[in-house]
């Protein structure tokens, strides 16, 4: 028995120090709770990876928007300035156009800056700790939805100056058809 004892005891002993684990202080990174920790750290991050990505599609996807938006009012601000063209060409007073078009103009200007800056911006957080990673998401996705509805502002206060470009368009027509 007492022979049993010790060559399990021996081979135990040859186990441990082949594989290089000490029999006198057990790892910290070897115990159960740490090791589910570990895991359990490792799916966060995951989740904060997918997250951020899926802020910055939705960013991606936003800006696309917004700029076939901008592309579009730019091309009625070029119709606007070629109808003024031809009225002023026709005799007709468009002073008050051209300060409309000028308004319109720095309107989407500012519009436009306003996607550059967004589009320069990133979600992401490389540096957390796991107790803040949901604040962070949270502080991210707000920012976002910020950002977003400032340049949606943008882009309504340019419209609004180009809708109030084409009346003033259409005043001076009515009053260039009286004379």
């Amino acid at each position: 028995m007492k022979r049993t004892l010790l060559v399990s005891a021996v081979l135990t002993g040859l186990l441990l120090v082949s594989t290089g684990v000490s029999a006198q202080s057990p790892s910290p990174t070897a115990t159960p709770g740490t090791r589910f920790l570990r895991v359990r750290n490792e799916s966060r991050r995951i989740s904060a990876e997918r997250i951020a990505q899926h802020l910055q599609n939705i960013s991606e996807r936003r800006l696309n928007a917004y700029g076939h938006l901008l592309d579009r009012l730019y091309a009625i601000l070029d119709r606007i300035v070629a109808a003024a063209d031809r009225r002023a060409a026709g005799g007709a007073d468009v002073s008050e156009v051209q300060d409309a078009i000028a308004k319109a103009r720095r309107a989407l200007d500012d519009a436009r800056a306003a996607i550059r800056d967004l589009a320069s911006k990133k979600y992401v957080f490389a540096d957390a700790t796991d107790l803040t990673i949901a604040d962070l998401l949270r502080a991210a996705r707000h920012e976002l939805q910020e950002d977003l509805e400032n340049v949606a502002a943008k882009l309504r206060a340019a419209h609004q100056a180009l809708r109030e470009a084409v009346r003033v368009l259409h005043q001076t027509r009515i009053s260039a058809d009286e004379s």
